[in-house]
């Protein structure tokens, strides 16, 4: 009996670990080919990417090539003034030429065909030209005391007048010349030979791992220059001249790039097969690890429980005085956060609500008074303005003693449609000057408001002058002071609007300007305020401020309403941008209470300083309270030398890595390094790249890689424009100064 049970649990153990085996049999070659897809695919991608950066790179070279071409036709004939046979002119003319040369890394050689005077100008290499055929030679640094020549037409690239990159080669040298557009001038045709050392380590240095071969092929597939060439040479007749990534054999791909000047094409081969057994081992290895993780991560989570609950609770207990039942501290933590940005919004509502309300009633004492039924006048509409509404100012006048001010104000309301507002703002003996709110997308308002002063006069006999239209109620005593202004040409036109003698206006200097509202100075307040720009700031206040000073005492109606309103949107400004950076409002309430009872309560010909003054002091504070963040510069210089090198290095980085806003840690770095962010990385990168030219061989890809640079063209335009002189040229003169 017992024999049968053993043999049961025997059959039940066993059926469980075939089970067990088949899942992670399962498991195993189900994550080898995921894994194996994601690689294949990434490393096509990498290997396409790669290529493209060499072929930025050679064309970018290329196009140097042809801006150094035009430079030289220009100098050309200052060149050649004295052709002579002489090795000393021929020594002397080619260090000339030399020099041209010496700018672009990727050129070998420059040479100048002089037909004319059978005469061949050459910088580097030895060069012949006899019946159209020109001979390149060489000695083979291979093959001891070996040497030749390789042959090539030029007038066969004259004919095309076009750019041109050729290949030749005997059997044992090749050459690759680039023959620019119209090379040829009369006698003269100009070519370069490039420098195929410097074409290859362009190639090297894109190489990533799995990468067997690259290299250059021409029209005909034949290999110009490469990296492992050997590597590719079994494949080059079948390679299609198109841009693809395909197989060539177990594991082994080819990448074709097609997009090369003329009709070359750079082709990558590559293999996955090491990367295969890589991830074959790691899933293999993956299994018995998660059995160790598993076990350490349960003894980990354990010890994590206890040094984690006892300060978040702690945390939390700084936060909430009494806990929620059934809560947890990170929703008790959470709850309290959003409380205290709930409070910050709400502070801010009050803020605006309570601007808006001054505003309201500095109108409301304006207007209420001079209506003639004695009813309130519901102002709001005016603050509540849609895009297409506009405000207007007219005034009336009329001989008569008594002036029909209801009468006019009961017939505005009827002519205008039932959703606009007309209130009567001032009246006196013989005139009358209303306020009308009109609704709607009539693009003609204006034409609309002067017919309807012509159908008023025409019908009591009534002179009206019409302001320009405004978008807020802020631009009333601007309005206000148009009508004014158009006003005084009554005698010559009963009807008149401001637009229709505003250049006459102008010219006489009667229409005024004080009552514009300072929008843009306000603007520019919100923004140096928030960049963290304090004397600017100070600056667009005390522009303002002496703007509205003239105002003061004024005979008008508005001075009063128009100078508490600035006042009012100076001080709102300044405390919205405190609250925007976190600063306690315990920190500047007394301050900005008593600067706002001063802009409320008092004649601002009478605390026209006391108002500065405060206004100057609460942006102080804002400045003292900003400085204070325990940001301290060598905890900035610390981050610098760690991170300096690093392409994804920035101002933002550097913000995000202290909790600070991006304006904020601009305007800390300029008053700790007094320099701005970008000039003192690109110093640091600078250094780092003198060091690495002088001191080692590495290529200048890699340089401009390890200094931050992905794109080394840009790493070499930046370094030109530093020293006016090429990394390469600059390491082969010691560091000396090109000349």
């Amino acid at each position: 009996m017992n024999r049968k049970k053993n043999a049961t649990l025997v059959r039940y153990f066993v059926s469980y670990m075939i089970v067990l085996i088949f899942l992670c049999a399962g498991s195993f070659f189900s994550m080898r080919i995921q894994l194996k897809n994601i690689y294949l695919n990434n490393q096509a991608d990498q290997v396409a990417k790669r290529l493209d950066v060499v072929q930025e790179s050679l064309e970018d070279g290329i196009a140097s090539i042809a801006r150094l071409h035009s430079l030289l036709k220009k100098n050309i004939s200052l060149i050649l003034w004295k052709n002579t046979d002489s090795a000393w002119y021929l020594y002397e003319t080619g260090q000339q030429i030399a020099q041209f040369g010496k700018s672009n890394d990727y050129i070998d050689s420059v040479v100048i065909l002089d037909r004319k005077n059978d005469a061949v100008l050459s910088s580097y290499r030895y060069v012949e030209y006899e019946d159209g055929q020109g001979k390149i030679y060489y000695t083979n640094p291979i093959v001891m005391n070996q040497s030749g020549y390789v042959s090539f037409t030029p007038g066969e690239h004259e004919k095309t007048g076009k750019a041109q990159l050729s290949f030749y080669q005997d059997g044992e040298m090749e050459y690759l010349l680039f023959f620019p557009e119209d090379s040829a001038k009369d006698d003269i045709c100009i070519f370069y030979i490039l420098d195929e050392l410097e074409l290859e380590n362009t190639m090297k240095n894109s190489m990533v791992d799995g990468m067997l071969s690259v290299a250059l092929l021409d029209a005909d597939n034949r290999l110009v220059y490469g990296v492992n060439t050997e590597e590719m040479e079994p494949f080059l007749e079948d390679i299609p001249k198109e841009n693809t990534v395909y197989s060539v054999g177990r594991g082994t791909f080819l990448c074709v790039n097609t997009d090369m000047y003329g009709e070359y094409s750079l082709v990558a081969v590559y293999t996955s097969d090491s990367a295969l057994r890589q991830i074959s081992e790691a899933v293999l290895r993956s299994f018995l690890l998660l059995l160790l993780l598993g076990t350490v991560g349960i003894l980990i989570i354990g010890g994590s429980m206890q040094l984690t609950y006892v300060p978040l609770r702690k945390l939390a207990g700084k936060f909430v005085d009494t806990a929620a039942p059934g809560g947890s501290y990170i929703e008790l933590l959470d709850h309290a956060l959003t409380s205290a940005l709930s409070e910050k919004e709400k502070l801010q509502e009050r803020i605006e609500k309570y601007r808006l309300v001054m505003q309201k009633s500095l109108l409301d004492s304006v207007i209420e008074g001079e209506q003639t039924d004695g009813k309130a006048v519901n102002i709001d509409p005016f603050f509540e303005m849609e895009q297409d509404d506009s405000i207007f100012v007219l005034k009336f006048h009329s001989e008569k003693q008594l002036f029909p001010v209801k009468k006019i104000a009961d017939y505005l309301e009827e002519a205008l449609p039932g959703k606009d507002i007309c209130v009567t703002m001032e009246k006196g003996e013989g005139y009358a000057v209303y306020l009308i709110r009109y609704v709607g997308m009539e693009t003609d308002k204006e034409g609309i408001i002067e017919q309807m002063m012509e159908d008023i006069h025409k019908e009591y006999g009534i002179c009206g002058a019409a302001s320009v239209s405004g978008a807020s109620p802020m631009e009333i005593p601007s309005l206000y002071e148009n009508a004014c202004a158009a006003a005084e040409f009554w005698e010559s036109c009963p009807v008149v609007s401001y637009n229709k003698v505003k250049k006459q206006i102008e010219e006489k200097k009667t229409g005024g300007n004080g009552f514009q509202y300072p929008y843009s100075q306000l603007n520019e307040l919100g923004k140096s305020l928030r960049n963290l720009n304090f004397p600017e700031a100070k600056e667009q206040i005390l522009l303002t401020l002496d703007r509205i000073n003239g105002l003061a005492g004024e005979a008008s109606v508005f001075p009063e309403f128009f100078i508490r309103c600035v006042l009012i949107d100076i001080l709102t400004t300044i405390v919205n941008a405190m609250n925007r950076m976190n600063i306690p409002f315990e920190a500047y309430s007394e301050l900005y209470l008593e600067t706002l009872f001063y802009c409320r309560s008092c004649s601002y010909q009478e605390k026209r300083q006391e108002i500065r003054r405060k206004m100057l002091e609460l942006t102080d504070l804002y400045q003292a309270q900003m400085e204070n963040t325990a940001i301290h510069k060598i905890q900035i210089e610390k981050i610098l030398d760690e991170n300096y090198c690093s392409p994804d290095f920035s101002i933002a980085a550097l913000a995000d890595h202290f909790h600070v806003s991006i304006a904020y840690m601009s305007y800390l770095f300029k008053k700790k390094f007094d320099e701005n962010f970008s000039d003192y990385l690109w110093s640091m990168r600078f250094q780092k790249a003198k060091n690495l030219l002088l001191h080692t061989d590495m290529a200048i890809d890699q340089i401009s890689m390890a200094v931050g640079y992905l794109n080394p063209s840009s790493f070499r335009r930046k370094f030109k424009q530093e020293t006016d002189d090429t990394p390469s040229h600059f390491r082969k003169s010691g560091g000396g100064v090109q000349t």
